[in-house]
């Protein structure tokens, strides 16, 4: 019934086994008996003596996790349902770890059934190839978790044809495609400019070479963004591959450009602080000279007599004077913001006074709604004036073909649940309104930063200071507008029943005469002369002392020869000499009693504003008029 067994060849198995470097295995599947050649007893680190020749010795060798595999693959081709056998498993070495082989074979006999009789095959040792395989698997895994896992966005490109090979999530993220849509388009579908994509694609490719360029990129939505790509060539399977890595740079050259401004708004903060200090010199300097020319001119007025006709002129030489003086506080005010120094003040004559001197040239024309019952308030008036003449320039500036500029005055009781971010009291409220182009909704958020500025002129700096003296006030300033319709800036500032002492009234009182010696520390010369004319006139003897050291001397001689002065007048700065805070600090040590005034041309510094903390009786801001001079002395002597 069965066929007839066939010894193994020897020499044809030596032949084969020679020419193809393979172990060879011949079995009998009727007695299970196998033939092996050396070649696989050495591959598994035995003798051929060690290997019972028969099937279940061999299945004994195979790995457990292949054997169903194997026998499967075995049992198929003996059914007749494939031409060959061929299967890599594991198998047993002496040593006791595994080794890769694959198994090759085909039946070469069957019975007269079909049934097979003899099949015959070979063994070759894969085992480095397996490993190698392996190391692939798992390398190109994990290249395949870092291309997944990138946050920054990777596409494979074929460099000839420019199609999408494979993206990362983030790339698909980043474009808002899916990956069967991109894998459908080209690169340069992508680019707002496809001609420069197209070109550096090809020159890659032809050179090689990695390339770091930037480009406008568009979504899937039709958005455009700033990207930066990082492309090199490789090839893969015989085909160029550009792999390019795409950054969306949006944040990055917003944050670039944000710095630019930073760079630009300090160095312009730079400017202004050089302009500053030199404003504030200028400003001292200045309120020393107004100091001799109101003087002089009070001694004018002195010698001119009642019935003089120069008077008049001389009056008008105080008022250009007084407008000098608060050019000087604007100069003040824009060197250091200083300390407030507040007074009482009528808002209504400050809206008056400010607009007159606010508009010269323009073709725009103020008009005043100020009711009669307008409280006063507590405030600094230069800084306030700033205020009000920022937000005339403001809206003189939104009606370049002219036009009218309301400033409407009124009393105001704010609440607890007034929307206006105030303590509950009475206030004052300032509107500065005009008809011209409004305000842009995408700049209101932005209007009171500093250096913000729609127009080509100016430095961006004048609705923040105003927003700066206001808040400093304790007060509010808001605004509304309307585009094409105007704007209306509105300020807030906490009122007082007090009235203001005008300067009129102090200039027209006789004044007083008096005697005592006063000691001057002033090292302007300018002033020396017509300060003591006029303290001469009303009964003063007046000495000078150019700086804090000689003022020290001076007093002590004084003291020591029974003869002290009644009042010393302190300049509070001396370029290159000892000035008025160091020098009150001496005088007391010498005489805890002296009677002290500080004066200074810097009207905003804090000893001014505090000067009693300081050790002085009083104070006098330059410029100041000869009378108000002469009632500080004579109430600090009597005081």
């Amino acid at each position: 019934m069965g066929g007839v067994i066939m010894e193994p060849d020897t020499t044809l198995i030596k032949l084969v086994h020679n020419a193809v470097n393979d172990g060879i295995w011949d079995s009998n599947l009727e007695t299970g008996e196998i033939f092996l050649s050396n070649s696989l007893a050495e591959m598994l680190g035995y003798s051929i003596d060690e290997i019972k020749p028969d099937r279940r010795s061999w299945e004994k060798f195979i790995h457990p996790e292949d054997k169903p595999q194997v026998m499967v693959s075995l049992q198929h081709h003996l059914d007749g349902m494939t031409e060959s056998f061929q299967v890599e498993y594991r198998m047993k070495t002496k040593p006791g770890d595994w080794k890769w082989i694959l198994a090759r074979g085909q039946v070469i006999e069957r019975d007269r059934n079909g049934n097979p009789v003899r099949i015959l095959g070979t063994y070759q040792d894969i085992d480095d190839r397996k490993h190698l395989e392996s190391a692939l698997k798992e390398s190109e895994e994990k290249y395949r978790q870092l291309f997944e896992n990138e946050s920054d966005a990777i596409v494979l490109i074929d460099a000839t044809t420019r199609k999408f090979l494979d993206a990362n999530p983030a790339a698909l993220d980043l474009y808002g495609y899916t990956l069967d849509e991109l894998m459908d388009m080209r690169a340069e579908d992508l680019s707002v400019e496809p001609d420069l994509t197209i070109s550096s694609i090809q020159q890659a490719a032809v050179t090689g070479s990695a390339s770091v360029v930037e480009r406008w990129h568009k979504r899937k939505d039709g958005s455009k963004f700033p990207s930066e790509l990082s492309a090199r060539v490789f090839n893969m399977k015989g085909r160029k591959v550009n792999c390019t890595i795409i950054r969306d740079i949006g944040d990055r050259l917003k944050a670039e450009e944000e710095q630019k401004e930073l760079e630009i708004q300090l160095q312009q903060t730079q400017k202004l602080e050089s302009l500053g200090i030199l404003a504030g010199g200028i400003a001292h300097d200045f309120n020393n000279y107004l100091v001799s020319m109101l003087l002089l001119l009070k001694l004018a007025r002195m010698d001119a007599g009642p019935d003089s006709k120069t008077l008049k002129s001389i009056s008008q030489c105080e008022n250009v004077c007084k407008e000098a003086q608060r050019l000087t506080e604007q100069l003040l005010i824009f060197s250091k913001g200083g300390v407030l120094v507040k007074k009482t003040v009528s808002m209504g004559s400050l809206l008056k006074d400010v607009a007159f001197f606010s508009l010269p040239g323009s073709r725009c024309e103020c008009i005043f709604e100020i009711p009669d019952d307008l409280l006063c308030t507590e405030a600094d008036s230069g800084q306030i004036s700033q205020v009000i003449h920022n937000l005339i320039l403001n809206a003189d500036q939104a009606m370049p073909k002219g036009g009218i500029i309301t400033l409407h005055a009124e009393n105001v009781d704010v609440g607890q649940d007034s929307p206006v971010p105030l303590k509950p009291g009475k206030y004052v409220k300032v509107s500065v309104a005009d008809k011209g182009i409004g305000i842009p909704d995408e700049h209101r958020q932005n209007i009171f930063d500093p250096f913000f500025s729609t127009k080509q002129k100016g430095s961006g700096l004048g609705l923040s200071t105003s927003f700066s003296i206001i808040k400093q006030h304790e007060g509010h300033i808001t605004f509304e507008s309307v585009l094409g319709a105007g704007t209306t800036f509105s300020f807030y500032l906490p009122a007082t029943e007090r009235e203001p002492i005008l300067e009129s009234d102090k200039t027209e009182q006789p004044a007083p005469t008096g005697a005592g010696r006063i000691l001057i520390m002033d090292d302007k010369e300018i002033v020396h002369a017509p300060m003591k004319a006029l303290l001469g006139v009303w009964g003063y003897d007046v000495d000078f002392a150019e700086d804090g050291t000689r003022t020290i001397e001076l007093y002590r001689k004084a003291m020591d020869a029974g003869s002290s002065y009644d009042i010393v007048i302190i300049d509070l700065t001396i370029p290159g000499g000892m000035g008025g805070k160091e020098a009150i600090e001496k005088l007391l040590e010498l005489d805890p009693d002296v009677k002290a005034i500080v004066s200074s041309g810097y009207s905003t510094d804090p000893v001014m504003a505090n000067f009693v903390e300081y050790g002085f009786r009083d104070c006098l801001p330059k410029p100041y008029m000869p009378d108000k001079l002469l009632k500080v002395i004579s109430d600090v002597l009597n005081g």
